[in-house]
Parts: structure tokens; C-alpha cells; sequence
């Protein structure tokens, strides 16, 4: 029979006594309880040993509620556990929902359950912290049928005054947001993750009462046609979508927004943007933005505010292939003027599958480059080149080393197929005294890249 944990310390005479685990002031316990990731199925357990050890499983400020492995009968438990816990009035600091619905016509049902406890945790006490949900739907919940059910987040929930951290991953489930206004609230953070929203609500107004929202995350939203955000204390602002839907993002009055980072990846309909049915819209004003990602299809509209202080930019397009070969050229025009200031740009531009141009028709000569007058040429200092294949690319660095009269240091990384000694007998010639270069094959610039990484983990 195992041992219970004892722990010593010094009575008043010096001398070491065992101290059981529930002896430990609250606080420990609670904290232990926390470091061991104990889920409520485990504070059930332990409550069963001593009124002691129950009223610690009530008290405490961490709970994690999972439905995982359990049976039918512990909705009801964890009834009557959250309502013990508004009853003795317990502050909330971290309040964990991970659910799984098996059953579709049980899940209106659970999602009312759900609803009660958060409630509950917000009455109880000085109310909850941080907030995370995670909503498992198993196939037999995925069907048609289900999809009428939705979650309704609460308005006390966004209205509780403690709140610093609230974090929804439906499982790909309606979310139907409360209507505002939702008074003064302090939450700091917020991620919304495979969501749909219902009935195309304007998300934009979640932030009109959100004075101190800090962190916004959109994963994989979806069901709305436009996003309008605004926000006087926004910093770090991520948006990524799949959604066709979605056709308007307008980001305004965002003075304080550092980091704006944009996976906007449904393919447009070239038809229905023809009838001007779908045209896509981006805008950006945010003059202090210091790192910017945007990667997915170019839109139709694009226009960013001057942002002087960018220090960072990531463009990754996917472009709808030559026969939009205008559109293209207008849109990466637009996008690249509007990070002219930043001091570290990485620029990868692709097509759809199998509409790639041919090598015939998008394959400059130096001379073709140098005929472009690329102002931002002269202030580069470092270049990362990757070979696709090989002949354009090549050309382009020749146009560097000639031309970049600021340029330092040039990284090259080539397939196995192509020679080093080749790339090296074919630029020796452009290469300026003050510029260093080094060849990588792709394989072993991987395998270095790695190598540094442990070596910097194991620090």
C-alpha cells in the first residue's frame, strides 16, 4: 500500500515533524493541485477522502472541466460542484471548459450546461480571470442537425469586470455573440478559433467597450462578409481565414497596433469578382506598426496608411496565374510601396496550381532588371536568395551584386541538382570586394539551420 506524502518542517522546539499534504496551508495545496494539471474528475476523487479535502476542491482558484472518459453522470456532478462554488463564493482565476459533444441531439442540452457554469464562475466570488473553452464534435455531432444548435457566449461573461483572458475554439461550431453594449470590461486578450459565426454578426463591435484589449486572434472564422476593427489599446492583431465569405477587412484608428498578422487564404471567385459580386477589400491604417505578415491571395482593393516605423515585413502571394497578369502586377505595385520603409523584407510570390507562367514569360535578363530602376535596391545590406529554377533567379542576383551598393552579405541556396562551382564561376565576376556571399545547398542549410536551433535550446 502506497505511502501518504509527508512533509517535514520545525515545530516551535526545533524539532522535525511530518506534516500531511492537507495540513498545508490552502494556498500550497492549491498550488500543487495546479502544477499536476488536475482536472475536476480528480478533485472529485480527492474530496471523497476528508471534509478537508472537500472544502480544498471547492476552494480552489483553477479548474479544468473535461467530459473526456467520463460517464453520463458527471454533467450532474459538475452541477452541483459549480454550484457549491457560487454558494461559498469562490474566486476564479483560470476557468478550462474542454467538452466533447457525441451526440447530436444531445447537444443543445450541453451547450445550456456550459452556458450555467460560466455563469456561475463569473457570479461567484470577485468573478473569473481567464476563461478558455474547447468544443470537441465527434461525427455523430457533426451531422446537418446539429448545426442548428449554437453556443450563445454569455453577456455576463463579456461584461465581467475581472476578465483578462478569454479564449473560444468552438470545434468548427456556431458561436452567437451577445448583443452590445458590454459596459466597462478590462479583458486584455482575445482568440476566437474555429468558429462560425452566426448570422453575419458585425464582430467589429465586440471592441467598441474593450478599452484595454491588447491581443486579438481570429483562427479560422468564419460566416461573416466584413471585418471592421478599431481599437484605441490594440497591439497584436492576427487574422487567419479560409472563409470565401469573407470579403472586406478594414483595420482603422489602431495607433498603438505593433504586429498585424494576415493569413487570408480562400481562393476568390474570379467570376463572381467579374460581376462585382466578390471583390475583395484590405485596408490598413496603422502608422506605429512595426511587423506586418500577409500571405494568401492578393485582393482586388489594397490600401495601407504610411507606416514609418515598420521594421519587418512578410509578403507571400498567391497570384491567379498570366492571364491576370495586369491585376498581378497592380496588386504586388500596391503591396510593395506600402512596406518601402521596412528594414527587413521577405517577399515570395506564387501561382495557383497549374496555372504557373511558362519559363518563356517571366524570365529577366540583368539588363531587364537594371532597366526597372528599383530605387530600394541601394539600401539593402543583406539578401537571402533561394534557386527555384535557377536560370531567373540567377539573373536577379547578378542585378544585386552589380547594383546594390550598401549590399553585405548574400545567402544563396540552390537544389542538388546545380553546382556550386557553376554559381560561382557564373557571379565571381558582379561580386563587389565589400560583399561576402555563401552557397548552401538546400539540404544542408536545413540541417545547419537545425543544428543551431539545438544548440540554443540545450543553452
Amino acid at each position: 500500500m502506497e505511502q501518504p506524502i509527508m512533509i517535514k518542517k520545525q515545530n516551535s522546539d526545533g524539532r522535525d515533524v511530518n506534516v500531511g499534504f492537507i495540513d498545508l496551508p490552502d494556498e500550497v495545496v492549491h498550488h500543487i493541485l495546479n502544477l499536476q494539471g488536475a482536472e475536476l474528475r480528480d478533485l472529485a476523487r480527492l474530496s471523497m477522502v476528508s471534509k478537508r479535502c472537500r472544502e480544498l476542491c471547492i476552494s480552489t482558484p483553477n479548474l479544468l472541466l473535461s467530459n473526456i472518459d467520463t460517464d453520463d453522470k458527471f454533467k450532474s456532478f459538475v452541477d452541483k460542484f459549480m454550484a457549491l462554488r457560487c454558494l461559498h463564493g469562490v474566486w476564479t482565476v483560470r476557468f478550462q471548459i474542454r467538452w466533447s459533444f457525441d451526440e447530436a441531439d444531445a447537444q443543445a442540452d450541453q451547450y445550456r450546461a456550459v452556458e450555467t457554469w460560466l455563469q456561475r464562475a463569473v457570479a461567484s466570488g470577485g468573478g473569473v480571470a481567464n476563461v478558455r473553452l474547447q468544443f470537441i464534435h465527434l461525427r455523430k455531432a457533426s451531422q446537418s442537425q446539429s448545426q442548428s444548435h449554437s453556443f450563445a457566449l454569455p453577456l455576463c461573461v463579456m461584461r465581467c469586470n475581472s476578465l483578462r483572458f478569454l479564449e473560444v475554439d468552438a470545434g468548427n461550431g456556431v458561436l452567437k455573440l451577445p448583443s452590445p453594449p458590454y459596459f466597462a470590461t478590462k479583458l486584455r486578450m482575445l482568440i476566437l478559433s474555429n468558429v462560425k459565426i452566426e448570422n453575419d454578426s458585425n464582430i467589429g463591435a465586440l471592441f467598441s467597450s474593450f478599452k484595454s484589449l491588447e491581443v486579438l486572434w481570429f483562427d479560422n472564422v468564419s460566416g461573416i462578409k466584413s471585418m471592421s476593427i478599431s481599437s484605441s489599446s490594440l497591439q497584436i492583431l492576427s487574422i487567419t481565414s479560409f472563409d470565401s465569405r469573407l470579403c472586406d477587412i478594414d483595420i482603422q484608428q489602431v495607433d498603438k497596433l505593433h504586429d498585424l498578422n494576415l493569413l487570408w487564404h480562400a481562393k476568390p471567385c474570379t467570376a463572381a469578382a467579374g460581376r462585382g459580386g466578390s471583390r475583395r477589400s484590405l485596408t490598413i491604417s496603422a502608422p506605429n506598426l512595426r511587423k506586418f505578415h500577409f500571405s494568401g491571395f492578393a485582393v482586388d482593393h489594397y490600401c495601407m496608411s504610411e507606416a514609418p516605423h515598420l521594421w519587418q515585413a512578410t509578403i507571400a502571394l498567391l497570384l491567379r496565374g498570366v492571364n491576370q497578369a495586369a491585376a498581378n502586377k497592380n496588386n504586388l505595385d500596391k503591396i510593395l510601396h506600402s512596406v518601402k520603409k521596412a528594414t527587413n523584407l521577405t517577399i515570395g510570390v506564387g501561382f495557383e496550381e497549374g496555372m504557373s507562367p511558362r519559363e518563356q514569360q517571366h524570365s529577366l535578363k540583368m539588363e531587364d532588371w537594371e532597366s526597372q530602376n528599383l530605387m530600394f535596391t541601394h539600401q539593402l545590406k543583406t539578401v537571402t536568395v533561394k534557386l527555384f529554377d535557377g536560370v531567373k533567379e540567377i539573373e536577379l542576383i547578378k542585378y544585386l551584386l552589380k547594383n546594390a551598393q550598401e549590399l553585405q552579405a548574400i545567402v544563396i541556396l540552390y537544389t542538388s541538382p546545380m553546382s556550386s562551382d557553376f554559381l560561382t564561376d557564373e557571379l565571381t565576376k558582379y561580386k563587389k570586394p565589400s560583399t561576402k556571399w555563401r552557397l548552401y545547398s538546400t539540404s544542408s542549410y536545413i540541417l545547419n539551420m537545425g543544428r543551431v536551433f539545438h544548440r540554443k535550446m540545450v543553452q
